[in-house]
């Protein structure tokens, strides 16, 4: 019992501090959490067991911490009460580049009959059949499909990767006017692997942390405050993360406002869930209604399903028009660095794709 109460307050306390400052308490950051709640299982159990009231009750709280504050455990609150046909709903997943399993995909996708699908990983151009009658973009290796008309689209340059896009789109949907952002960011420990060599490793992780805090900084300087938007992708960063604690000042995280469980969507050799990386942000009014991880399919992470409820088309039908306006007036800040970008890195314009049966 006194080890599993140690144990839970020691993680909490390296955690916060030195946290993500440091390198080592990075790794524990953004590392699967849900093995600290082994001690104090078993603590709980064995003081059970022996009924012994003082240690059941330390075992119990040291249990309680390791489950809620340290692995994130949710436990949904009533839905909101919302009309049905203000309720949108949104699918992201990150499909590690799957071409050759489409099929299977698309009829895992199609089971949850989504209006919106963000989509990650997915630099192949046989992605663009996934979903027919839809209205689809394309941007880096982001893909979005709308079951209504996507009226304009941005490629928004997040910095400090500029072929690592994020796709803002104006969607005109059938509760009123929607911008959704897709993002894709970077791994928080950078992209290459974990080093053999011990010392390059407190190098390569502060250089995965200095990317992330970079990107994160980009996109909450571009999101507006005052329209219906939702943010969907995977982001590479668990709710333990000072990063998540930056979005969701700004933000809703629809999977721990409605969601049941862990809601761990990336899974480690396509059998252990790990950890909770991808999400679904709702702000501008938008209301997170209920948020589900999918099953397991063709990629090493799981969907994450959102049903959202988009505020009076009254209040937002003027502000969503002046989204991309904004994004523009973002551009032109960043379009001295552009210039100096290759081309193949640069902001690309995507034709519209054909209205379904044309």
């Amino acid at each position: 019992t006194a080890l599993a109460a140690a144990q839970v307050a020691a993680v909490l306390i390296l955690r916060e501090t030195p946290g993500e400052a440091d390198w080592r308490g990075a790794l524990l950051v953004c590392g699967p959490q849900w093995p600290w709640i082994i001690l104090p299982g078993i603590a709980t159990l064995v003081a059970l067991l022996s009924r012994r009231v003082g240690a059941v009750m330390v075992s119990l709280i040291a249990l309680y911490i390791a489950l809620f504050p340290i692995a994130d455990l949710q436990i949904p609150g009533p839905s909101p009460d919302v009309a049905p046909e203000r309720v949108v709903r949104i699918l992201t997943w990150n499909l590690h580049v799957y071409p050759v399993r489409l099929d299977e995909t698309r009829a895992l996708i199609k089971a949850w009959d989504p209006d919106i699908v963000c989509l990650q990983e997915v630099r192949a151009g046989a992605f663009g059949k996934l979903l027919p009658g839809y209205y689809h973009r394309r941007g880096g290796d982001l893909r979005m499909f709308s079951r209504w008309p996507i009226l304009k689209h941005r490629h928004v340059v997040l910095e400090p990767y500029p072929p690592k896009v994020a796709l803002a789109c104006e969607i005109e949907t059938d509760a009123g006017p929607l911008t959704v952002m897709a993002v894709h960011f970077p791994r928080a420990i950078k992209e290459g692997g974990l080093p053999r060599d011990l010392s390059a490793v407190a190098e390569y992780v502060r250089g995965g942390m200095a990317a992330r805090e970079t990107k994160f900084a980009g996109l909450l300087e571009w999101l507006p405050d005052d329209r219906p938007l939702v943010v969907a992708g995977d982001m590479n960063t668990p709710p333990s993360s000072k990063y998540y604690g930056m979005m969701a000042e700004r933000m809703t995280d629809a999977f721990a406002a409605r969601g049941s469980g862990f809601g761990y969507s990336y899974v480690y050799r396509d059998r252990w869930p790990l950890l909770r990386i991808d999400y679904v942000w709702c702000g501008g009014g938008v209301t997170p209604v209920a948020c589900e991880v999918g099953e397991p399919g063709p990629s090493d992470h799981r969907s994450v399903i959102a049903d959202v409820a988009l505020p009076p088309f009254s209040t937002a039908r003027h502000a969503c028009d002046a989204t991309l306006r904004f994004a523009s007036a973002r551009s032109r800040r960043l379009s001295s660095s552009l210039r100096e970008l290759p081309a193949a890195t640069a902001p690309f314009p995507v034709p519209q794709s054909p209205p379904p049966g044309t």
